[in-house]
């Protein structure tokens, strides 16, 4: 098994070559979208040209602690238009604030908003050294946060970074905030080198990135499509539908597993499913089609491709 990898970029990288970044290996980027009431001025450059060279693309948004999240939440979506990127969205929480219970509550409101927006859980990016000493509120940390996946910055060697062989191995671990206890991402280095990324010709550092899983897995926890998006409109062909009510509840069941890993019984929740499925489990599926449920055309097409699978079985 390998570990997908990938990197995440700003304003700071104006000089990115995707296609290079793609042939390096590098599955997935982060993109910086916004921050506060503005749209990184890299970001509509670095998302079309990450698109075309095929990676999956993940958006995030830099939370400020002195604008309210609502409306830091209505930048976000602006920006994103109608390319929300193949990845969750991602709220990244690593601004001190005088108030951080306020700084809690904005959050929360910029995750509830662009979740019911966008129809995908929210990834939150954020790191130990933060976290621990600044989001303890009243001896607690929000209530809400180990709900979300986590993207952790962690970097365990001080002048240079682990290989992702070291990183499987278990010989790291990043240093985790007390409000998880997995990693879905790990931004394990600032101070990476990857062809594509440079600065007056020579290669220049740029933060690194695994999921934690291979690059099949990512998709199916993305919801992504089975194949890499390519030009055009950045979207791979869509599998023909299948007929759900083939399926018995406990293949349904399993087909949101496989298309959406430990997703899947949030999503199956979310979509009201998951009381009637359990309480018959060998009999017919009734509900509505894949078509009618309550989740984003892209995960619509990964249970598709899933639940296909699964029937091929038998």
């Amino acid at each position: 098994m390998t570990l997908a990898q990938g990197i995440d970029v700003s304003r700071w990288q104006p000089n990115v070559d995707w296609a290079r970044v793609k042939a390096a290996g590098m599955a997935f980027a982060f993109i910086k979208a916004t921050q506060s009431n503005f749209a990184d001025p890299q970001f509509a450059r670095h998302w079309a040209a990450a698109r075309d060279a095929g990676l999956l693309r993940g958006a995030y948004h830099y939370l400020v602690p002195d604008m309210d999240g609502q409306k830091q939440a209505a930048v976000y979506l602006k920006t994103l238009g109608a390319d929300p990127g193949e990845l969750v969205p991602v709220l990244d929480m690593e601004a001190r604030s005088a108030n951080p219970a306020l700084y809690a509550q904005y959050a929360k409101t910029w995750l509830d908003t662009v979740e019911a927006a966008l129809g995908r859980r929210p990834l939150i990016y954020t790191a130990a050294w933060f976290w621990n000493s600044n989001m303890l509120i009243g001896g607690r940390y929000p209530d809400w946060a180990p709900a979300y996946p986590l993207w952790v910055a962690a970097y365990p060697l001080r002048d240079s970074f682990p290989s992702v062989a070291d990183i499987m191995q278990g010989k790291y671990r990043p240093a985790m905030p007390k409000s998880w206890a997995n990693w879905t991402f790990w931004q394990y280095t600032e101070k990476g080198r990857v062809d594509g990324v440079a600065n007056a010709g020579r290669l220049a550092n740029v933060d690194m990135n695994v999921f934690q899983g291979t690059l099949a897995e990512l998709r199916a926890w993305a919801g992504a499509p089975a194949a890499a998006p390519s030009g055009g409109n950045g979207r791979a062909p869509s599998a023909p539908p299948v007929d759900i009510t083939r399926a018995t509840n406990i293949q349904v069941i399993n087909a949101f597993v496989r298309a959406f890993g430990n997703q899947g019984g949030q999503l199956l929740v979310s979509t009201g499913l998951l009381s009637d499925l359990t309480g018959r489990p060998v009999e017919r599926y009734t509900g509505p089609p894949i078509a009618g449920l309550n989740l984003a055309e892209a995960q619509k097409s990964a249970l598709n491709a899933a639940l296909a699978q699964v029937l091929a079985e038998g």
